[in-house]
Order: structure tokens, then C-alpha cells, then sequence
């Protein structure tokens, strides 16, 4: 077993993989265990529910059937919802699991001007991963095409069932 560290004062294109044996069991456990709220500004707490606020809008926007995946902070999502049981690394996550300080009513719906439009039916299901970068190339300084270097990204799926809401009062 690996894990990914993001080294203090480096950017993430110098995360490393370090063996498990290579880390102390402190470390290990804090990082299972997940962060508590207070160690995240409420800019960043509301920034984190406004990301999936958007890719569960997107999706019942667009109708799909697959997930809808979003760019987030691992230890964001760790702190709302590390509690709850996964299954084959994901959540799944009724209503009540979204902290009403950070989703606002509605969050989990589109409606017209009629109060029409599609929700989710709960529950979702919230799937963090490591992604990496896309490939891309850029010259060097001897003006040789070379690949650029590829960085390790926190992402998430979400998905859900939905229906068609014709009433707002629901």
C-alpha cells in the first residue's frame, strides 16, 4: 500500500508515492481518520458545497446517467462525510448528510419559473479519487517538444437517480 504526500511548502507536482512502511502510524491514522471543520477557513467549506452544488446541478441539468466529476479537497469532503460507511470507496449519502450551513435549500434541484424541473431522488453517491493532469508538451529551452510533467489531482463522481419536481413545496 502507498500513499500520495503533498510535501509541505512544495507544489503538487512534487507529491511522491511513499510506502506504507514509511510513514509513521500517527500520520496514517490522522489521515483515515480525516480533519475536523475547524481546520478549513468557511470560505473554503463554502466553496467545497458550491463545487458539488454545481456538479449535481450539471448533471440534473444534462440528464446523464454517469456521474458527474468535479475537481475537490479530499480532506474536505473527509470531514462532512468520513464518518459515514463506504462501500467500494464510495459514499452514499442521504439528504440529512450535507451540512445545511454549507448547502442551501434547493441545492439538490433545478426548477423554472413554474416550479418545474428535475431533482435528485437520494441517495447519491460520492466517490473520491486521485486523478492525474492530462499529458501536454511545451518546449524546452533548447526548443525541443517535451512532455510536460503530470500532477496528481483530488476529484470526486457524483451520481444519482432523478425525477421530474412540479411542485416547489416538496
Amino acid at each position: 500500500l502507498q500513499y500520495l504526500v503533498k510535501w509541505s511548502g512544495y507544489s503538487a507536482r512534487e507529491s511522491t508515492w511513499v510506502d506504507e512502511f514509511n510513514i509513521t502510524e500517527d500520520l496514517i491514522r490522522a489521515f483515515e481518520r480525516g480533519v475536523s471543520a475547524a481546520n478549513f477557513s468557511t470560505e473554503e467549506l463554502v466553496a467545497a458545497a458550491d463545487t458539488i452544488t454545481f456538479a449535481v446541478q450539471k448533471k440534473l441539468r444534462a440528464r446523464l446517467f454517469i456521474g458527474e466529476g468535479f475537481q475537490c479537497q479530499r480532506d474536505i469532503l473527509m470531514c462532512w462525510f468520513g464518518d459515514k460507511p463506504r462501500t467500494r470507496g464510495a459514499w452514499t449519502l442521504d439528504r440529512k448528510d450535507f451540512p445545511e450551513n454549507y448547502f442551501l435549500p434547493g441545492w439538490d434541484r433545478v426548477l423554472d419559473q413554474f416550479g418545474q424541473g428535475p431533482e435528485v431522488i437520494f441517495p447519491i453517491t460520492l466517490r473520491p479519487t486521485l486523478r492525474r493532469s492530462p499529458k501536454s508538451h511545451s518546449r524546452n529551452e533548447a526548443g525541443d517538444i517535451v512532455p510536460d510533467e503530470r500532477v496528481v489531482v483530488q476529484f470526486a463522481t457524483v451520481n444519482f437517480r432523478q425525477r421530474q419536481c412540479r411542485d416547489f413545496a416538496k
